[in-house]
């Protein structure tokens, strides 16, 4: 080769190292490390089978994943944002000329660098998320089929153990040395204090009994203090024994013994929730002997369900053999099983249950499935389906008791039960029907977040693992598209919530804030009222605003639509624009303002509220017209008390003829300046004046016409001087005409024929 040739490939080499380097450069290093992991996880997943892989590698594997995939979606967004910035940076430089300078040239090159390394690290991330996103997917598919398998893996058959069971009936003794010997303390107490242990039981046993007795000689007022004082001869005992045993020996309790002090807490506890229930419905007309059988018989699955618990978690130290264990198992389900199906029949008596015949027929059918289950050998389809339906059932039944307690405190606030919620009331200032601002929204969300909680629970108690219900919370706080929709239900609820509290704070500040600060200015009364108003709607605006920013949409998508239902909203929604644009001008230029006395062609009442589309007015007869606020705008308006509230009225008068002019005039003048709604010695207003209008057919007609400090009361003033006139009319002799005619009968004198 020649010397030549050799520099040039040396050149051409130097150049291609920049080249080649700027291919990986700026690529994170974490990248190269997933994907040599989610290769090796690959391999494992398709060369093993699914029941050779156990569940704690599937749970290793999604732990990895998880984390790893939603780096790399950031690093997508990112890198995404970043490619726009730099595109956007290399338009605005125009395209490449002859006439271009150094330093834009340069400037160029760099931006386009950056653009291709950008572009790099976006494809090396979109191939590690849809990766993972492969992975996780293949995962939860081998456990479904590992799943499936396991549940419908058949064992030994439970006839097949009654010959063991029957042979050999001294084995069952080694159920309590295995319960003794797996820590419960007896055995490490000398006798001295077994006899102190039994003498502490038997002593709280008895105080519990006298216990039950006092409280229940004092008529205690709830169900759950009732139900509470009921269990304290049980409760009592087991809660001494077990503190006992911990402060006498060192390392106690063991796990096993701690199972067993949890499970009597839950068995009480749950006697407690049941004698409170039953003895609502008892007063609801439930048949008291129904009602005591079922609440045993709830006891008694509760204490056979929580058996059935301790010994699944203390099958290694029981001591008992294999045999013997399979036929206690299948006894304790077909026993559960035949107390769930008579609970089922009982609960068909309870008041307000009678319609539940499909649940108790369902739970008829599960519970006899899960017992032939167990007999036939399917123990852990028998233990999937149990263990899944308990944790439905208690998972709804918690549902529902929270469900209440919510909707029971939110009707409070709505009618104002206890004094709080009255406190709460007064300090919103409401009225006493007027429901709580907000509060609907408040009721939605709780409602939303109560569900999502009870549809997690069921998902668990059904075999979801924690990564599988971490990928759900994951989907609800980031979201998933729906075509091209993106949808993010935790952004949905928060929006929600900044409805909630948004709409309560704009009317906290509408009805407490702003008033006090506008009485504090020189404006008259309908400036202040169109200030409070503007605020309102002001503040359920922003509100709108920052709901829907929170809720993920852009503000520009939004403007988008605005104008292409801009063109609608000139045509079909014409008159709503109109009454809202008249709304407007009305709250600014206060022509018509609440408590004025207006006339609205046929209607005339007080204006009671003025909102963006319409008027309220209170006709005198007390009927509410809804008045749109174009007429108002548009239209001829009589408003009585629009400057002030003084008006004039005229109180016709006619008397005899033969009455004393000057005398009438002077008692009408009289009446009119003693009544005191009349203004006398107002600046810019005509006192009151007597008028003689003519020479009526029967009478002499007079009017009085005087100002009045409020309009609004027109018709009670006329009616008091009315009645003053008659009685100052009476006293001075003075006579008020009805109309006469003189009938006169004119005769011809000819006879009739």
């Amino acid at each position: 080769m020649s010397l030549q040739r050799i520099i040039l490939l040396l050149v051409l080499l130097t150049g291609a190292v920049p080249v080649l380097a700027a291919d990986v450069e700026g690529v994170p290093v974490w990248i190269g490390e997933a994907r040599t992991r989610l290769d090796e996880i690959d391999r494992h997943l398709k060369d093993a089978e699914p029941m050779q892989l156990a569940q704690r590698r599937f749970a290793s594997y999604k732990n990895f994943i998880l984390p790893v995939r939603s780096k790399a979606r950031d690093c997508v967004a990112t890198e995404t944002a970043n490619i726009n910035t730099v595109s956007a940076r290399i338009t605005a430089l125009g395209d490449a000329g002859t006439g271009e300078t150094a330093e834009v040239a340069r400037l160029r090159r760099d931006l386009e660098r950056q653009l291709q390394q950008a572009n790099g690290r976006r494809a090396e991330c979109e191939q590690v998320a849809q990766q993972g996103e492969e992975l996780f997917d293949l995962i939860i598919d081998r456990e479904k089929a590992a799943l499936t398998a396991r549940v419908l893996t058949r064992q030994q058959p439970t006839w097949h153990v009654l010959d063991a069971v029957i042979t050999d009936p001294v084995a069952w003794s080694r159920l309590v040395t295995g319960l003794l010997s797996a820590g419960s303390g007896w055995d490490r107490l000398d006798n001295l204090f077994r006899g102190l242990t039994i003498a502490l039981v038997v002593l709280l046993f008895a105080a519990g009994l006298l216990l039950r007795r006092f409280w229940q000689a004092r008529s205690l007022q709830t169900d759950i203090a009732r139900s509470v004082v009921s269990v304290l001869p049980a409760l009592l005992p087991a809660g001494g024994a077990f503190l006992w045993f911990a402060a006498l020996l060192p390392e106690w309790p063991p796990i096993l013994i701690a199972s067993v002090a949890l499970a009597v807490v839950v068995w009480l506890g749950a006697g407690v929730i049941v004698d409170t229930w039953l003895s609502g419905r008892i007063r609801n007309g439930m048949d008291k002997h129904d009602a005591v059988v079922l609440g045993r018989w709830v006891r008694i699955l509760s204490a056979l369900f929580l058996s059935g618990w301790l010994l699944l978690s203390a099958d290694a130290v029981i001591g008992l053999p294999g045999t013997h264990y399979i036929f206690l198992r299948t006894a304790l389900i077909w026993l559960m099983a035949l107390g769930l199906v008579w609970s089922g029949v009982i609960l068909g008596r309870v008041p307000g249950l009678v319609g539940t015949r499909g649940v108790r027929v369902l739970n008829f059918l599960s519970m006899i499935t899960i017992a032939m289950s167990e007999t036939l050998g399917y123990r852990n389809l028998s233990e999937y389906l149990l263990v899944g339906l308990s944790g439905t059932a208690a998972g709804f039944i918690v549902y529902s008791a929270i469900s209440r307690m919510f909707t029971r405190s939110y009707d409070g606030l709505d009618e104002g039960k206890h004094r709080w919620q009255r406190a709460v009331r007064g300090w919103l200032d409401l009225k006493p029907e007027e429901k709580i601002p907000g509060l609907i929204w408040v009721r939605l969300l709780t409602s939303l977040a109560v569900w999502s909680c009870f549809l997690l629970w069921v998902l668990w108690s059904w075999g979801l693992s924690d990564q599988s219900v971490s990928l759900v919370i994951d989907r609800v706080t980031t979201g998933f598209d729906v075509g091209s929709l993106h949808f993010a239900p935790a952004q949905l609820l928060g929006a929600i919530v900044v409805l909630a509290i948004g709409m309560s704070l704009s009317r906290w500040l509408k009805l407490k804030v702003v008033p006090e600060l506008v009485r504090r200015t020189r404006l008259d009364r309908g400036g202040r009222e169109a200030i409070v108003t503007i605020s309102g709607y002001i503040g359920v605006l922003l509100t709108l605003l920052i709901a829907v920013g929170v809720a993920g949409i852009s503000y520009a998508n939004l403007a988008l639509i605005v104008g292409a239902l801009s063109v609608g909203i000139g045509f079909g929604l014409q008159n709503v624009v109109n009454n809202f644009v008249s709304g407007l001008i009305l709250l600014f230029e206060r022509p018509v303002r609440t408590g004025d006395w207006v006339v609205v062609g046929d209607t005339q009442g007080y204006v009671r509220k003025i909102s963006i589309r319409s008027t309220q007015i209170e006709t005198f007869d007390r009927a509410d017209v809804i008045v749109p606020n174009s007429e108002l705008i548009s239209n001829k308006v009589s408003n009585l008390m629009l400057n002030d509230p003084w008006g004039r009225i005229t109180v016709p008068i006619g008397v005899a003829y033969g009455s004393s002019v000057q005398q009438v005039m002077d008692i009408l003048l009289e009446i009119a300046n003693s009544h005191p709604l009349v203004l006398k010695n107002q600046p810019g207003i005509s006192p009151p004046k007597v008028l003689f209008r003519s020479f009526g057919d029967s009478a002499l007609l007079f009017e009085l016409r005087c100002f009045i400090r409020q309009i609004d009361r027109m018709l009670e003033t006329i009616s008091d001087m009315n009645i003053a006139i008659d009685t100052a009319f009476r006293e001075a002799g003075i006579s008020i005409p009805f109309p006469q005619r003189d009938v006169h009968i004119h005769s011809s004198g000819t006879p009739p024929q």
